[in-house]
């Protein structure tokens, strides 16, 4: 049986390195890509990737369940600005309506704890890639 290993990919270099490093480790990496975020590139080092627009959760948890993906990392940031700018979808909104200040960790854990009652764990970059923690 394959390791798989879910990727939500945000900007910067970090999705292609942790993707790159995951597949050399001998996990499948299935990603999720943000549409004008999400470097292109990812997509040559990925198993399988679904691109979607900023703002949009609804379609994650049905891609990583119809692949069979339990385990899943974040890599990259998304910009707050599109809170206020981008086409959200119910799911995010009903995440970002009840938090009192709209700080970057606090919706970040508010869309973590989402995908954990989904059933879904969210791991930490260095749980695959342990060359990024400091001795």
């Amino acid at each position: 049986m394959t390791r798989k290993v879910g990727l939500i990919a945000g900007n910067g270099s970090l999705p292609l390195l942790f993707a790159h490093e995951a597949r050399k480790s001998g996990y499948a990496v299935f990603a999720i890509a943000h549409e004008n975020e999400t470097d292109t590139a990812l997509s040559g080092q990925v198993d399988n990737l679904l691109s979607i627009p900023v703002g949009r959760m609804e379609p994650i948890i049905p891609y990583f369940k119809q692949h069979a993906v339990t385990d899943i990392v974040l890599a990259g940031g998304i910009p707050k600005k599109h809170l206020f700018t981008a086409t959200l979808d119910a799911t995010i909104q009903s995440l970002i309506r009840p938090l009192r200040e709209k700080k970057d960790d606090l919706l970040l854990m508010a869309f973590a704890s989402a995908l954990e009652r989904a059933g879904l764990t969210v791991r930490s970059l260095t749980d695959y890639l342990p060359a990024l923690v400091a001795e």
